[in-house]
């Protein structure tokens, strides 16, 4: 997707977060996202967002919800969702 770039040195800025998730057998990123990524879903995934800049919106079907600088935010397996950044 165009409007993501995942960054690749997230083990350097969150050693310690990244072995915890590691250890439960999840596959932690850390992207920045550079406009809109459109309405999708992951399959059997939690998803966590730590916002470490910036602000914007994530739409789910029946809510929506504004984020910034210190945010976490949980989106369960299924969920559909949308983000958009500001």
């Amino acid at each position: 997707n165009e409007h993501i770039e995942e960054v690749v040195l997230g083990n350097f800025f969150f050693p310690r977060l990244m072995k915890f998730i590691k250890s439960r057998s999840h596959d932690p990123r850390i992207f920045a996202f550079l406009s809109v990524f459109d309405w999708h879903l992951h399959d059997n995934i939690d998803e966590f967002f730590l916002v470490i800049q910036g602000v914007g919106n994530i739409e789910f079907r029946d809510q929506n919800i504004s984020y910034s600088v210190g945010d976490l935010i949980y989106i369960p397996a299924n969920t559909e969702h949308k983000i958009t950044a500001t």
